[in-house]
């Protein structure tokens, strides 16, 4: 597959099929248990759908894609992902383009699984957690490496596909560094980007930090109090300090991260030091955010650091089932296995 052009009657056959793979799924579903209102819900062929945009499961050459139709009123947000995905070349990290409809204003997208804020339960190992860390931040450097600022780094952006690997969705939030974001997510959006101000390659550091503490805690930035507070730094809601502190705090009270989600409440320095790293992102002083190099350098460390680390109470298997440094994620083989880190 390529970014080839798309005929409207190419599109609807993509899009039918889709919808009756959908069905099928759903009918493999049920019979293997699952009830009929999760297995619709789970397989619906629509991803979704709103005033402005819909997005909808299709299959192209016998893979499935996913379909992203834009309306009228969005013309600006559609040029910036179309020709940004038409000039990036393929990438490991983002969700590729493999075909355009111009007459309806569609882009045929692959299909990256299941956003992170649906699949958390799948961040189930040390290992699984530190490759989303890593690829997110590969991605990120990806982006940055052709001048632009992602913009909208959230949970419901990162795809987990089945072997834990990790890919960026949505780039309509896109701007040309040192310019302003179009539109980003309150509660992931830089201190400097709420403030209207132009934004660099540390807005994403910041947002990368607070995604990296969700995951952390298992917990939404709505749910968690010291999270909130966060949030409502960054919407200028007239905070005197930074509430890192209290971030940090949370954190280390619900245990070691790379612990405490897999039955061991240990904490021990490598855990500190990813919570802290996660913390430094999330700083409202661009300043002294990391760098993405800085950032990757400092995961791959830590990594390399839990690897070498004894399985304390933890299955040994849950320590050895992959290595985001060489390329291989979570569990099973991956149909990306030629990844470089």
């Amino acid at each position: 597959m390529g970014k080839r052009e798309i005929t409207r009657e190419e599109l609807d056959e993509i899009i039918r099929a889709g919808e009756q793979k959908a069905i099928a799924d759903q009918a493999a579903a049920i019979l293997q248990g699952t009830a009929q209102h999760e297995a619709a819900k789970e397989h619906s062929p629509i991803i979704k759908e709103g005033e402005t945009i819909k997005v909808v499961k299709g299959v192209l050459d016998m893979a499935p894609v996913v379909v992203k139709q834009y309306s009228r009123v969005t013309a600006s947000e559609e040029d910036a992902e179309r020709n940004f995905l038409r000039e990036m070349a393929y990438s490991d990290y983002i969700t590729n383009l493999e075909g355009y409809c111009d007459e309806e204003r569609a882009l045929i997208l692959e299909d990256g699984g299941g956003n992170l804020k649906a699949k958390l339960g799948a961040i189930d190992t040390p290992s699984a957690l530190m490759t989303l860390f890593i690829q997110v931040t590969l991605a990120l450097q990806h982006i940055h490496a052709k001048g632009w600022v992602y913009g909208d780094l959230k949970p419901e952006n990162i795809l987990i596909d089945q072997n834990k690997n990790a890919r960026i969705c949505d780039f309509n939030s896109l701007a040309p560094k040192g310019s302003l974001i179009p539109l980003s997510t309150d509660a992931y959006k830089s201190p400097e980007v709420a403030a209207g101000q132009p934004a660099f390659e540390a807005a994403d550091v910041h947002s990368m930090g607070k995604v990296m503490l969700e995951t952390m805690m298992d917990q939404s930035l709505e749910s968690n109090k010291e999270l909130r507070l966060s949030r409502d730094y960054a919407r200028g809601r007239g905070m005197r300090q930074e509430p890192n502190e209290g971030i940090r705090a949370e954190a280390i009270q619900r245990g070691n991260p790379l612990h405490s989600r897999f039955k061991n409440n240990m904490i021990d320095a490598v855990g500190r030091k990813l919570i802290e790293l996660a913390v430094n992102c999330a700083s409202y002083d661009a300043g002294k955010r990391p760098t993405v190099e800085k950032l990757l350098s400092d995961l791959r460390e830590i990594n390399i650091s839990l690897e070498n680390k004894p399985a304390t109470n933890v299955h040994k298997d849950e320590w050895t089932g992959g290595n985001p440094n060489t390329g291989a994620g979570g569990s099973g083989s991956s149909s990306r296995t030629a990844r470089k880190k």
